[in-house]
């Protein structure tokens, strides 16, 4: 009896068994166009956003510090031991020039107490102010010397025997203390005239030399 090979039988059974693998390692690439257009049109999630960062305070601008600016505010008080007395109030603005020497505008409101009338006078002035020491690098305490002079224009003569307007040269010394780190206290001692400089002649300018005792609060601009 003769059998027939199984060689062929074998072969068609491998061959079908290996049609489905081989369609999809051959597939066609364009078959796969719309697979990839969906996922290029997928829009991808929004980047989370940075958390918002608190800008600095602004730093205040240290006492002393060239180009800082400060207000100052305060009051006076002065007595030439002869029956001359007077009390005033004062507004100033400082700008400082160079670390540590200031330029001051000064506008202050006097009132006289002396023999005949009493008066009152408006007296702007420019000072010159320098810190000659500071106890540290915050400027803690300072002590300084000032020189000034301004234009006083009065009610009344002053002194008595005067003249309504009069010059008011000025020399002085004191010390300030930090009080909050934009607010300090100022108190001083100076000397001040007041004469109007022999305009009107010799012999009518009688002149007042006072010590005054001034106290004032410093605060930054």
């Amino acid at each position: 009896m003769h059998t027939r090979p199984l060689a062929p039988a074998v072969f068609i059974l491998t061959a079908t068994a290996l049609v489905p693998s081989a369609r999809a390692e051959f597939r066609p690439a364009g078959l796969d166009l719309q697979a990839a257009a969906q996922s290029t049109d997928a829009t991808p999630p929004p980047a989370p956003a940075p958390e918002a960062v608190a800008a600095p305070p602004a730093r205040r601008s240290q006492f002393l510090a060239k180009h800082s600016e400060w207000f100052s505010a305060g009051a006076s008080f002065a007595d030439d031991l002869s029956g001359f007395e007077e009390v005033n109030a004062y507004f100033s603005y400082s700008h400082f020039i160079e670390d540590r020497v200031e330029v001051i505008a000064e506008l202050s409101v006097r009132s006289f107490n002396q023999e005949g009338n009493n008066a009152q006078g408006v007296n702007p002035a420019i000072v010159f102010r320098y810190h000659w020491w500071k106890s540290d690098e915050e400027a803690t305490w300072t002590f300084y010397t000032d020189l000034g002079i301004g234009l006083m224009v009065s009610t009344d003569d002053v002194p008595e025997d005067g003249s309504s307007f009069n010059f008011t040269p000025r020399a002085g010394l004191g010390f300030t203390r930090a009080l909050s780190e934009d607010t300090r206290l100022l108190i001083g001692l100076r000397w001040s005239h007041i004469s109007n400089g022999r305009l009107w002649g010799d012999d009518d300018n009688p002149g007042s030399d006072a010590a005054m005792l001034h106290v004032g609060v410093i605060w930054q601009f």
